[in-house]
């Protein structure tokens, strides 16, 4: 017997042709192409693959979460100075003081010298750390004798300046312009009771805090009653109050 070769086509040798034949055409494919595309080729692909997994990365990260806007930053806030309790009074505008008053009076050619004892009473707004405008009062009374008493009476104003510090002493001066007015009682007066009058003067104020302080004070006290100058000392202590 015969055996003939010929006779239907193999089977599983047909996926094989077609894997040579695309093989063959990739080839003379990448061959027709120049070396630098294909250089930007595959630098093209790797970023696209890169972005690709930047991307999935993001999606895992969990959200920021909101942040304050800055802001600029401006000059820094001064912080106040705060003095000892002691030196609050440099920073008060309004002073108080109430006292007693001893006034040695002399008229000469008139009267001889006597002596009064009283109250007096002082108001000072400042306008500054030092300067300020005073208002004062003052009354005077002799004591009542088998023959004559007298009392006074003093209303005026001028400039107070005072020595300010942190110091518990401060040391002032005053200068005051009014009127002055007597009272006689068993005595003739022989002139108007009533004259021009002036203060010149200072004192010491010890402070124990901001708003109360002690005083001590010498003054000169003048006057022109009948056509004659008197020249009269004047003492006074008493307590201050500043606000």
């Amino acid at each position: 017997m015969t055996l003939s070769l010929s006779g239907p086509a193999c089977v599983p040798c047909e996926p094989r042709k077609h894997f040579r034949r695309f093989a063959a055409k990739a080839f003379r494919f990448l061959r027709s192409l120049q070396l630098q595309n294909v250089a930007l080729l595959a630098a093209f692909c790797s970023l696209a693959m890169a972005g690709a997994a930047i991307g999935a990365a993001a999606q895992d990260q969990p959200a920021p979460q909101n942040q304050p806007p800055v802001t600029s930053v401006g000059a820094p806030i001064a912080v106040p100075y705060n003095p000892p309790v002691h030196a609050g009074l440099s920073a008060s505008e309004w002073q108080i003081a109430e006292g007693y008053q001893y006034n040695r009076i002399a008229f000469p050619g008139i009267f001889t010298p006597f002596d009064t004892n009283g109250f007096n009473s002082s108001v000072t707004r400042f306008f500054g750390r030092q300067l300020g405008v005073e208002g004062d009062l003052g009354a005077g009374f002799a004591p009542a004798t088998p023959s004559a008493s007298a009392a006074s009476l003093f209303l005026g104003g001028g400039l107070h300046l005072s020595f300010r510090g942190r110091s518990r002493f401060e040391p002032w001066a005053h200068g005051v312009v009014g009127v002055q007015h007597f009272e006689f009682s068993g005595v003739t007066f022989p002139a108007s009771p009533t004259s021009l009058a002036w203060i010149a003067g200072g004192g010491l104020d010890y402070r124990f805090g901001s708003a109360f302080a002690l005083r001590f004070q010498v003054d000169y006290l003048g006057s022109h009653f009948a056509n004659i100058f008197q020249r009269n000392l004047q003492i006074g202590a008493g307590v201050v109050w500043n606000f």
